[in-house]
């Protein structure tokens, strides 16, 4: 049974003071078999630094291919994930350092599934989560343009919100999530599919723009008197 070096500290139960807590580990000695890899060791709990040994057993990680889409671009890189957990669409991973959104999933039998095992995995799709591009479409009656937003993934996007793209100024009136589309009230970057506005009439706004919306307004303004 192969010797791997054992972890520098680990959530367990502690006895001293009953909670589950992180500990760090004092001595011991990890190893792989099969399947499973158990850590044999002395730790210590950070809350009562009571002392004690445990044998922990668990699935060993498996590398699963992930796809990570930033933008326009992606990109494939691997991740180790606990071979005994559940994934499914809409669940955040951090990879390579980065929060990433899972948004579709690969079985190993080439099926497209909305849940799985992580043994059962071939490849996972996933969407940053750091700066995302949020696809604004933009009705001007003979046509309809894109434009992009980049935006972190907590940040929040509402109906009857103003943006400007150069001088053109436009508020939204839906809002296409995972789920539903919104002709009222609020959605996160990280939820968003696309977001639909069409032109401010002038002299017709009915939503004060955000802060940065306004800062942004106004340097572009001030550019424009230049």
């Amino acid at each position: 049974m192969p010797v791997e070096e054992a972890p520098g500290a680990i959530t367990v139960q502690c006895p001293g003071c009953g909670q589950e807590s992180l500990h760090t580990v004092l001595r011991g000695r990890q190893s792989r078999g099969g399947v499973t890899i158990t850590l044999d060791a002395t730790v210590q709990c950070t809350d009562c630094q009571h002392t004690h040994h445990v044998v922990v057993r668990e699935a060993a990680p498996i590398d699963v291919a992930v796809v990570i889409s930033r933008g326009q671009e992606s990109r494939r890189t691997k991740t180790a994930l606990p071979g005994d957990d559940d994934l499914e669409t809409g669940e955040a991973l951090i990879v390579d350092g980065m929060n990433c959104k899972v948004t579709g999933i690969e079985s190993r039998d080439g099926r497209r599934v909305d849940a799985a095992s992580v043994k059962d995995i071939q490849t996972l799709w996933t969407k940053e989560f750091e700066e995302m591009a949020v696809k604004v479409a933009i009705n001007l009656r003979q046509k309809t343009i894109t434009k992009i937003i980049a935006a972190r993934a907590e940040e929040e996007f509402t109906v009857g919100q103003e943006y400007l793209f150069g001088r053109l100024r436009v508020t939204i009136h839906a809002i296409k999530t995972e789920e539903r589309l919104l002709k009222r009230g609020t959605a996160t970057a990280g939820e968003i599919v696309r977001v639909f506005a069409s032109p401010t009439p002038l002299g017709e706004r009915t939503h004060r723009p955000d802060k940065r919306q306004r800062e942004a307004i106004r340097h572009a303004e001030e550019r424009d008197t230049r």
